[in-house]
């Protein structure tokens, strides 16, 4: 699937989640882990999805990293319907880098 194909499906899946989705809590999780900086007074909340994240039991060997990287955002996906695509692939590359 192209990139073009995978934004448009990502953007479909949204908007049917739209209305449950908190972006301000998102958003603050992107920056969090783009930057390291604190996230405000999403802080504690955005601590206790990276350690989520974390505990997401997941056989990288047998997967690879790239399936495995997609089960943990696909198990976020269903635990979280109020984070954004955006917010959900980077608690994925979070968690990836924890394979390294």
């Amino acid at each position: 699937m192209g990139q073009l194909a995978r934004d448009a499906f990502d953007s479909f899946r949204e908007g049917l989640r739209h209305k449950k989705i908190k972006r301000p809590l998102s958003d603050a999780l992107v920056h969090h882990l783009g930057t390291g900086e604190a996230a405000g007074q999403y802080d504690d909340r955005v601590r206790e999805l990276c350690a989520e994240s974390l505990d997401i039991d997941v056989d990288v060997q047998k997967a690879g990293a790239n399936q495995a990287r997609k089960f943990v955002i696909w198990t976020l996906r269903e635990r979280h319907p109020e984070l954004t695509e955006e917010a959900l692939r980077a608690l994925g590359d979070y968690r990836a880098k924890s394979w390294l």
